[in-house]
C-alpha cells in the first residue's frame, strides 16, 4: 500500500509545474525592474511598472493555489482511523471511516477525455456534482479522489465491510466504461 496518493495528480502536476516557471519569472522581473538606469520615453523610472506587475503577478498564483490547495496541490493517504487529507500550503482534515455514509465512483469530462472519481462523503453528494464531480468542492466531510487501481485497492484493504461493499458496487461504473484496460 502506497503511504500517500495526490488528489489530482494532473492537477498538481501543472500547479508544480506553473509555480516552479511562474515564481523566478516574476522575481526576475521585479529585479530587472528595480534598475534605476531604465527610464520611460518621458524620463520617469520604470521600476514602479515592473514592481507592480511582478507583485501582481505572484500574488495571484499563490492566492489562486491556496484558495484551490486540496484540488491542485493535496494529497491523501489512509491511517487506521480514516483518511487525512493534507496540502503543501498547511491546511489539513481527518474524514473518520464512522463519518463516511456514501462512497461511489462517478466520472466528469475534461477535454474530452472521461476521468473516474472515488468520493467519500458524510452526506449524499448533490446532484449538481452528478457526471461533474470535479466540480465538487473538497472539504471536511466529503471528499473525492482521482480514481487508480492502486487508491481503489488501497481503500479495499483498509474499509469496513459495509463500506468496501459500497465501493465494489459502485466500480461497475469502472468496468461498465473498461476504465482498468486503459
Amino acid at each position: 500500500m502506497k503511504t500517500f496518493h495526490p488528489i489530482s495528480a494532473y492537477m498538481m502536476a501543472m500547479s508544480i509545474i506553473f509555480l516552479v516557471l511562474v515564481t523566478p519569472a516574476a522575481l526576475g522581473i521585479l529585479i530587472w525592474g528595480l534598475n534605476p538606469d531604465m527610464v520611460t520615453d518621458y524620463g520617469t523610472p520604470v521600476w514602479g511598472v515592473f514592481i507592480g506587475v511582478s507583485v501582481s503577478c505572484l500574488l495571484a498564483v499563490w492566492i489562486v493555489c491556496y484558495l484551490h490547495r486540496f484540488e491542485y496541490l493535496g494529497i491523501w493517504k489512509i491511517k487506521e482511523n480514516g483518511i487525512f487529507v493534507t496540502s503543501f500550503l498547511g491546511s489539513r482534515f481527518n474524514l473518520s471511516f464512522e463519518d463516511i455514509r456514501y462512497i461511489g465512483i462517478e466520472h466528469c469530462i475534461l477535454s474530452g477525455t472521461k476521468q473516474f472519481w472515488i468520493y467519500l462523503s458524510a452526506h449524499p453528494i448533490e446532484k449538481k456534482y452528478l457526471q461533474h464531480i470535479n466540480n465538487m468542492p473538497i472539504r471536511s466531510d466529503c471528499i473525492r479522489i482521482q480514481y487508480s487501481k492502486a487508491a481503489y485497492n488501497d481503500f479495499l484493504s483498509v474499509l469496513p465491510p459495509n463500506q468496501k461493499k459500497q465501493l465494489t458496487r459502485a466500480c461497475s461504473v469502472i468496468r461498465l466504461y473498461h476504465a482498468d484496460d486503459e
